[in-house]
């Protein structure tokens, strides 16, 4: 097993962190209020033959969203804990010094601290989960490891828990029972340790 876990560390190339705009994409129920979304991935080398191929781990932190239904105050966050990203980068360079690079991801996500505010200030506690599915396209500068990465992420809610006092309740009115929590981001960060 010690081998094992040794192998595994040798491959870690790093650690990325990021930041970025992340509006909600199709989404019925949400709209951008100050959408931004944060996180950090630690990144595992694959393969250098030709394209290279890296694997990376990590967190991601959205919020800034509100709902388009005017009778629902919704405050909270969407995580997504872990996110997995398969990166592919071809043996070319743009200008020298930048990489073009490709991702494909999927992971667990789900809502963080949500709650939801009748008119009359009612506090209604939300919880969800969903899988995650998207894909980025992305520029890195070799020598700082800063990079700009844009892509989306398809995030369906099937079904929400809405609970008040504890109890489980239906929602009021036209309070969303699913929840499309979609984004299209473009991000900026920062690799350590390449």
């Amino acid at each position: 097993m010690g081998s094992v876990l040794g192998g595994f560390f040798k491959n870690v190339e790093g650690l990325t962190v990021f930041g970025g705009y992340a509006p909600p994409l199709g989404s019925d129920d949400l709209r951008g209020r100050t959408p931004y979304e944060a996180g950090a991935e630690i990144t595992i080398g694959l393969n250098d033959d030709g394209w290279s191929s890296v694997l990376a781990v990590g967190y991601v932190w959205m919020s800034g969203f509100q709902a388009k239904e005017p009778s629902l105050e919704f405050r909270g966050a969407v995580q997504t804990l872990p996110a997995i990203t398969v990166y592919l980068s071809p043996p070319v360079t743009v200008g020298g010094t930048l990489y073009p690079y490709v991702g494909v991801t999927t992971g667990l996500v789900g809502l963080v601290g949500a709650q939801g505010f009748d008119p009359t200030g009612a506090r209604f506690e939300v919880d969800g989960t969903a899988f995650q599915v998207g894909a980025s396209l992305g520029l890195v500068e070799e020598t700082t490891g800063l990079f700009v990465e844009g892509g989306f992420r398809i995030r369906e809610f099937a079904s929400l828990d809405w609970e008040r006092d504890g109890d489980d309740v239906t929602p009021p009115g036209q309070w969303p029972r699913s929840l499309t929590a979609s984004v299209a981001f473009l991000r900026l960060g920062v690799q350590f340790w390449r």
